[in-house]
């Protein structure tokens, strides 16, 4: 018999947490909104009614999917359940994937308790400003050295 073997990288995590199902999809836009150059909504990929998203997640050279559903355990209880994979051709361990889940369930927690999140957002956007800066100055070596 002939077994498949699976060789997908990922990372998967299940919590519940005390604030009801509209308020974590409220919160869960609210990060998208935000922070939308490090995690962006596939397209169709937002489905608030079945309380399911896939999103990609940018961290500089390791870019990743993130899906999540979500499931009303009660009025106040909302269960949580995201995996992150490695974006197809990328190269990625599960401790990257791992962090990459834990820094978007803290981002989505400070938005759940009302911190403000827009000292992540900042860091994000001159962090992706500075990866493709230093892409766009190898890629210029790269085509200087092709040409000489």
């Amino acid at each position: 018999m002939n077994q498949v073997t699976s060789t997908l990288l990922k990372a998967e995590k299940t919590v519940v947490v005390d604030y009801p199902a509209t308020e974590v999809k409220a919160a869960i836009n609210k990060v998208f909104t935000i922070m939308k150059s490090k995690y962006a909504p596939m397209k169709n990929g937002v489905n608030d009614i079945m309380g399911t998203y896939q999103f990609s997640m940018q961290n500089n050279l390791n870019p990743a999917i993130g899906d999540m559903a979500l499931e009303s355990i009660s009025d106040n209880k909302t269960k949580i359940s995201i995996n992150v994979t490695a974006s197809y051709g990328s190269v990625s361990s599960n401790s990257i994937l791992a962090s990459l889940l834990n820094d978007y369930l803290s981002i989505l927690t400070k938005v759940l308790i009302g911190e403000s999140i827009e000292q992540e957002a900042a860091d994000a956007e001159s962090s992706g400003c500075i990866w493709g800066i230093i892409t766009a100055i190898i890629g210029f070596i790269t085509l200087l050295l092709i040409f000489i």
